[in-house]
C-alpha cells in the first residue's frame, strides 16, 4: 500500500522535495542544453546524469509523491476529500500545498483547497493507498 497525505504531511514534505525537483530541473536542462551545443557532453556524464534523473523519481516516489511534470516541477501527493481519493497538487516555487484534483483529471486543472477542504482534510485519520 502507497502512502496518503494530509495538507500539513505534504506540506512538511516540501523542503525535500523541492530540493529534489530542483536537481532534476538542473540535470534535465543540462542535458537539453548540450543536444545543441557544439561542446557536447561526453556519453559518460550523459548517462550520469541520466541515472541522476532516476535516482530522483525513486526519490520522491520513496516520499510517496507522484512526478507529474519535471519541468515545470509539478507533483501530486495521493490524499482523500469526502471519503474518496484525490490528489494534493503543488508547483515547485509555491510555498504550501494548497490545491487538489480528483483523480480522473489532468493535474493542471487544479482546484484550490478551499476552508471546507483544509477542515475535512485535517480532521481525519487517512489510510495507506496504492494509487501510483
Amino acid at each position: 500500500m502507497g502512502k496518503t497525505f494530509t495538507l500539513e504531511e505534504a506540506n512538511r514534505s516540501l523542503v525535500f522535495v523541492a530540493q529534489v525537483l530542483r536537481e532534476v530541473q538542473k540535470n534535465w536542462d543540462e542535458l537539453m542544453t548540450s543536444q545543441g551545443a557544439e561542446d557536447k557532453l561526453s556519453e559518460a556524464v550523459i548517462q550520469g546524469k541520466i541515472n541522476r534523473l532516476k535516482a530522483c523519481n525513486e526519490e520522491l516516489d520513496q516520499v510517496g509523491c507522484i512526478m507529474r511534470d519535471p519541468i515545470e516541477g509539478l507533483l501530486d501527493f495521493p490524499s482523500f476529500y469526502k471519503d474518496r481519493p484525490v490528489f494534493l497538487s503543488w508547483k515547485l516555487g509555491e510555498e504550501q500545498v494548497e490545491f487538489w484534483h480528483e483523480l480522473n483529471e489532468n493535474p493542471r486543472h487544479r482546484r484550490s483547497a478551499n476552508e471546507e477542504f483544509v477542515a475535512w482534510n485535517s480532521s481525519i485519520p487517512l489510510p495507506d493507498l496504492n494509487l501510483a
